[in-house]
């Protein structure tokens, strides 16, 4: 959220005051998701993938599954906020 007040003083002077408040809400929204379930990323040459004896099942099991698989990866930040002040003539 942006708050701006404009304060004028006399007709040359302006004194600009602004606030910005972050996650004005305080969610604690979860931002995503670790969606891999495996660990290691599945390679195979080209020769074992034109192969038809290639069995995907095989290698899943046999591969370290990932802790984080399904947890999430980030949230929002906490509520803060930051003021400013600007004098123009």
């Amino acid at each position: 959220m942006y708050l701006e007040y404009n304060l004028r003083i006399a007709k040359k002077y302006t004194i600009n005051l602004n606030a910005t408040v972050f996650n004005v809400t305080d969610t604690d929204t979860i931002q995503g998701y670790y969606d891999r379930p495996n660990y290691k990323t599945i390679t195979w040459t080209q020769d074992q993938i034109l192969s038809k004896s290639l069995n995907w099942k095989d290698f899943a099991a046999s591969n370290e599954p990932d802790p984080r698989y399904q947890k999430w990866t980030s949230r929002y930040g906490a509520r803060s906020w930051r003021m400013g002040a600007r004098f123009s003539f």
